[in-house]
């Protein structure tokens, strides 16, 4: 994701992609320290835009209640109000910024578009990779302090950071607070790791990490794209890992334990929800059985087809 020269830099943040209904963040390390790096973010203003472009599709009455912020001069001036809002009451926050007087003619509104904002985000299936090399301080060695100063510390940031924002436009502070799943709904570390490549088609395979531990909050609750087979499995007399390319920072692998056997599962980071979900079926294969190889490799190639088995 590339930032504007004139925004704070997401420290570790590598991008922020959508897929449908799922937003997937890929990072090094830490996000955010506090909720204003978090609200001067890139991938701040990355969800906020994608938030008014479906308000605007939709047309609702919001939008006509404040003023303008669906050109892209209004777009700039909201965002600017949001980062004043996350350190001072909204009477204080117009007044250093051009035309924001407006704001103040319905705070009703304004507080309803925030509302929105917060469901908006929230109804998405979020999933973060935190992304290692190997070696001796690789996230997954300490997998419990990664989880925690990512998926954690997002969680209690969003959240604060909504809170802010409300109790300064509102004026009022609140008294009920609801402990929702604001961050990720799970997360994972992925590492790249060398295996016995059994053949040299397989290269294509070497530089997708592999998945090494799971955080999952429960309940937690997916939508996956449909996944229907229509036909048979057919025989076929080529490699069809022979002529493919692949985005190698669009895929992960999760090695799993399939009772005696080995299977490294790979799958394109728009059918996070099913790969992950594997979690709760097989056990994550250990660094020896990895390095060791598979007995079976399964694929998925493209979206609505079904995988290919690479047996050994």
């Amino acid at each position: 994701m590339t930032v504007p020269p004139t925004e704070k830099p997401d420290m570790y943040l590598r991008n922020l992609q959508r897929e449908t209904g799922q937003i997937i963040l890929h990072t090094d390390g830490i996000l955010c320290a506090t909720t204003d790096e978090l609200v001067n973010s890139g991938a701040f203003k990355q969800i906020l835009y994608y938030y008014l472009d479906e308000l605007e599709k939709r047309s609702g009455t919001i939008l006509r209640r404040l003023p303008p912020v669906t050109d892209p001069g209004g777009r700039e001036r909201l965002l600017t109000l949001f980062r004043n809002l996350a350190g001072t009451q909204l009477e204080h926050a117009v007044k250093i910024m051009p035309d924001g007087h407006r704001f103040l003619e319905d705070r009703r509104a304004l507080n309803l578009l925030v509302e929105g904002f917060y469901d908006f985000w929230r109804a998405y299936d979020r999933f973060l990779i935190c992304h290692s090399e190997q070696g001796p301080h690789s996230h997954d060695q300490r997998p419990y302090r990664t989880f925690n100063r990512t998926v954690e510390k997002l969680t209690d940031l969003v959240r604060a950071l909504y809170r802010d924002i409300c109790e300064h436009i509102t004026g009022d502070r609140l008294r009920i607070y609801r402990q929702v799943s604001a961050g990720c709904n799970l997360g994972v570390i992925a590492v790249q790791k060398e295996w016995d490549l059994p053949s040299e088609s397989c290269s294509v395979l070497k530089d997708i990490p592999f998945i090494r531990q799971v955080l999952i909050n429960p309940p937690l609750i997916l939508d996956p794209p449909e996944n229907k087979r229509t036909g048979e499995f057919k025989r076929v007399d080529t490699n069809p890992l022979a002529n493919l390319r692949l985005e190698a920072d669009q895929w992960l692998c999760y090695p799993a334990q399939v009772g005696p056997q080995v299977i490294f599962i790979y799958f394109h980071q728009r059918f996070m929800g099913l790969g992950c979900s594997l979690a709760n079926l097989f056990e994550l294969a250990t660094e020896e059985q990895i390095a060791a190889g598979p007995d079976a490799v399964y694929l998925y190639v493209r979206l609505w087809r079904p995988a290919h088995r690479l047996l050994r």
